[in-house]
């Protein structure tokens, strides 16, 4: 009688050592994806730019992707500069689930020389993973105009699973 006690034990022994070893191991995770866009305002020396990196979970027990970045503007010193003030502008990052934008997320930048770091997460609205998101910087107009004028959006993707 006590055999089947002392199997039992060691079968529960066994199944706590590997909880907790998969519990202190680091779960394994896409690399995350590194972005940069710019551009140039409309009086020549104001410059807009932004970098930063995007990471996708392995394992999609949410639809998300988390960014983190930086932004600045500068003020180009070695050029003669136009005699207007430059449109305002913002980052713009839309996530896409079978190439239908699922999220959105705007950074505004300043028109004076300015630096700052942001970080946020993209979400789908929908059930499906997001499987890329655009990145660019926009003129930032009034609602009521339906303009949209934004740099060439950089793509970007999910990249290789690494774990560790």
């Amino acid at each position: 009688m006590k055999r089947p006690f002392k199997t039992l034990r060691a079968a529960a022994a066994l199944a706590a050592g590997i909880l907790l070893a998969l519990a202190v191991s680091s779960p394994a995770s896409a690399a995350p994806m590194y972005f940069e866009t710019n551009d140039l305002g409309e009086d020549l020396c104001t410059y807009y730019e932004t970098a930063g990196e995007a990471e996708w979970p392995t394992f999609t027990v949410e639809p998300v992707v988390v960014i983190t970045g930086k932004a600045a503007t500068t003020v180009l010193s070695d050029r003669n500069c136009l005699h207007v003030i430059p449109y305002e502008r913002h980052i713009e990052f839309v996530a896409y689930a079978d190439d239908r934008p699922v999220s959105e997320h705007r950074e505004a930048l300043e028109n004076s020389r300015s630096s700052f770091e942001y970080s946020f997460s993209l979400e789908s609205t929908w059930e499906e993973p997001i499987d890329y998101l655009t990145v660019a910087i926009c003129r930032t107009v009034p609602s009521d105009v339906p303009y949209d004028d934004c740099t060439e959006p950089v793509y970007v993707y999910p990249g290789p699973v690494t774990t560790g």
